[in-house]
């Protein structure tokens, strides 16, 4: 299996730096998110480091080589990228295509289809297919040659909840197979359900390369309290060492550093009459949008062990 290497990678579109000194790594057994807004380098990167798109400096090595430089490329990565399907060609002729290009049995064909669930779709025109479909599609073709490493890039986009709850299990039991995987996504909330690992880019530059345990270990997270005994309850938990934070706009709303299990069995002990006891957005979602704020860029040669990341989330970005 084959760890995914990008190291100083800068690419630039004449006086655009679209990527700039870029390093992370993605590990075998892993799944390694690529989180960053439009525009951030994402899949330029991406394209960088499937033989799409030459850097300026810098390299993106899969194992030791370059995409160019394997063997059988289409043999060791499966790509998911920007579709390319034509709306007329049927499923399962797409497929066979790239089968003959690969040079993979044809019976690799069911089996793609079979593993992204549109078998009974084999038939139909791309053209007729929906989002969704077409991203199943689209991972059956990275699927097609049963490769070591997937590079996917927004694999979430169009897919129903139940797709999206497909695609969670399949990424984590191919990761548990020993594949490398890598994907970009918007989805922050599944992210946080889908990863091991994180790399956040914002403007070009790494703002966070580290493990998800590591990071969420040192991202507040907390719950929302409304109760017309504010002042009262503030008071018990702060006696109880819990951190609080005003809300300047309701005198009877503020949000504390805590599970919803412990602000509710304290304030419920003390008789606390309670509006409303929420937990506040996904710890995923506040670290990236401080870190996608900040004007500073991670430190080159970040790793997964470690990266400066913020204690608290950024108010004005919710």
């Amino acid at each position: 299996m084959a760890t995914l290497t990008i190291d100083g990678l800068t690419k630039r579109f004449g006086t655009t730096e679209a990527v700039s000194d870029v390093s992370f790594t993605a590990k075998p057994g892993r799944v390694t998110a690529f989180l960053g807004p439009n525009g951030s380098g994402k899949t330029t990167t991406l394209r960088i480091l499937v033989g799409l798109t030459d850097p300026t400096s810098g390299s993106a090595l899969i194992g030791e080589k370059r995409y160019q430089e394997l063997p059988q490329p289409f043999h060791t990565v499966g790509v998911l990228l920007d579709g390319g399907f034509h709306p007329g060609r049927r499923a399962k002729d797409h497929l066979q295509i790239l089968a003959i290009a690969a040079g993979v049995d044809e019976t690799r064909i069911d089996a793609a289809l079979e593993f992204s669930e549109i078998g009974y779709a084999a038939k139909r025109r791309v053209g007729k297919f929906s989002t969704g479909m077409k991203q199943r599609l689209g991972l059956a073709a990275a699927m097609l040659t049963d490769p070591p490493v997937l590079i996917l890039d927004e694999p979430l986009n169009g897919l129903d909840p139940e797709g999206i709850q497909w695609l969670r299990r399949t990424l984590r039991k191919l990761a548990d197979e020993g594949r490398t995987v890598l994907l970009s996504s918007h989805v922050l909330a599944e992210t946080e359900q889908i990863a091991d690992d994180i790399v956040i880019i914002s403007r070009g530059k790494l703002r966070a390369a580290a493990s998800m345990d590591e990071l969420m270990n040192r991202v507040a997270s907390g719950v929302r309290v409304r109760t017309p005994q504010a002042e009262q309850a503030q008071q018990l938990l702060v006696a109880e060492g819990l951190s609080i934070s005003n809300n300047a706009d309701d005198p009877t709303c503020f949000d504390v550093a805590a599970t919803s299990t412990t602000v509710g069995e304290k304030l419920g002990q003390a008789g606390i009459t309670l509006h409303e006891l929420s937990p506040l957005e996904s710890r995923l979602e506040s670290l990236y949008f401080q870190l996608v704020s900040d004007p500073q860029p991670a430190p080159r040669g970040v790793d997964l062990a470690s990266a400066p990341v913020p204690t608290q989330p950024n108010q004005e970005q919710r």
